[in-house]
């Protein structure tokens, strides 16, 4: 064969080689590249009724009169990914607080959504001895819902495992650069330097109940918060004891926790930020925000037992400082206030052991001894 026609079939096969790798890549540009936004995604709004759960959808929704239902209702939030020039529906579903409407959840919950849906639990800091009780009701209302369903095994079990990954995975926003950063250590093991979470066991109490769902438990109306340090005598200790056991119930079901007002814009873009990031891997950059204590944000996977124990010792010990405080300063004026320290001891005694497995003095078992050899502690005490 001459010089010139091998040339010849050597470039037209070079030609098709590179037709054949660009169409390759296209294909996979197309199929795997810029995948669309599901469709099939939804969330699940479990609450009392004036928990807020209608005005924390039109909050989602950018609505500025929202419309309250009864029974089960459906709404949707428009949801655009500005990066992908993609936008889709995200169904919400809420049910209404009536117990007596909880066979409604078939519609909304079932074999074929389950792995689609996320949980939002709401209750209202309007009335705060009811959170404990409305938080457990729920999620038993749930869990009793989902046994029903008789889920795939399989299924349901991946969707535990991968709340439990979630968890050990987590990484505090920044860190995720720096797999080394000691802060990612620190931040995500307070107190177990030694232990590495991605190879063992959960930390203590976390997923202890895991349905296997994502959860967002938010606390609504936070801005009531003035009224009850006005009107109902609550201290900073009292919400702090409030907020450690909410954490608790967190940990439990491996969920996060918002603290919100709709009144004062609190939190209600940055839950709509962290729904979008769990439902569709959205980024989300904001770390765990605990320093206001009616703007709080607790993500998943943040939180564990020694952090929120700590949290409560330092409570505690501030409890104790106040009281010695206000009853010097009582004694000083001659206007003793025993009647009234005497009653927040009691709310604060009561908050932890009703909120925790374990008693006051196990936590602190001088807490009686002290009190006995505080000075100018009045007779009636």
């Amino acid at each position: 064969m001459p010089p010139f026609e091998e040339t010849s079939e050597h470039s037209r096969s070079t030609e098709l080689s590179k037709k054949n790798i660009w169409s390759q890549i296209l294909s996979d540009v197309q199929n795997h590249g810029n995948p669309k936004l599901p469709s099939c995604k939804q969330i699940l709004v479990l609450g009392d009724n004036e928990s807020g759960k209608t005005t924390m959808v039109a909050k989602l929704q950018g609505v500025e009169d929202p419309k309250k239902g009864s029974g089960l209702e459906y709404a949707y939030i428009d949801v655009r990914d500005e990066y992908r020039d993609d936008h889709t529906r995200l169904s919400v579903w809420v049910l209404d607080g009536d117990p007596g409407h909880s066979n409604l959840l078939k519609f909304a919950l079932n074999k074929d959504t389950f792995q689609h849906t996320l949980i939002i639990f709401t209750v209202t800091m309007t009335t705060p001895w009811e959170i404990l009780d409305q938080l457990q009701n729920w999620a038993s209302v749930l869990a009793d819902h989902l046994d029903k369903l008789e889920l795939d095994v399989d299924l349901r079990q991946s969707r535990r495992q991968n709340l439990v990954k979630l968890w050990k995975e987590y990484i505090e926003p920044g860190d995720e650069l720096d797999p080394t950063s000691p802060m990612k250590r620190s931040s995500r093991n307070f107190g177990d330097e030694d232990v590495d979470l991605e190879d063992g066991p959960l930390p203590e109490a976390t997923l202890t109940n895991n349905l296997g769902l994502d959860i967002v438990v938010v606390v609504t109306k936070t801005d009531y918060m003035q009224t009850l340090e006005k009107e109902h005598d609550y201290r900073d200790e009292h919400l702090d004891f409030m907020q450690s056991w909410i954490r608790r119930f967190c940990l439990q079901h491996g969920a996060a926790l918002f603290y919100t007002s709709a009144k004062e814009d609190k939190n209600c873009d940055l839950l709509y930020k962290y729904l979008t990031h769990r439902i569709y891997g959205f980024p989300f950059r904001t770390p765990a925000l605990v320093v206001e204590k009616d703007a709080v944000f607790i993500p998943a996977g943040w939180d564990n037992m020694k952090k929120s124990v700590f949290f409560m010792k330092i409570c505690i010990v501030v409890n104790q400082m106040i009281i010695i405080g206000i009853l010097l300063f009582s004694q000083l004026l001659g206007r003793p206030l025993a009647e009234k320290l005497k009653s927040w001891l009691k709310m604060s005694k009561c908050f932890w052991e009703k909120c925790n497995r374990f008693s006051w003095q196990e936590v602190h078992p001088n807490w009686d001894l002290e009190l006995e050899n505080l000075p100018f502690v009045p007779p009636h005490w």
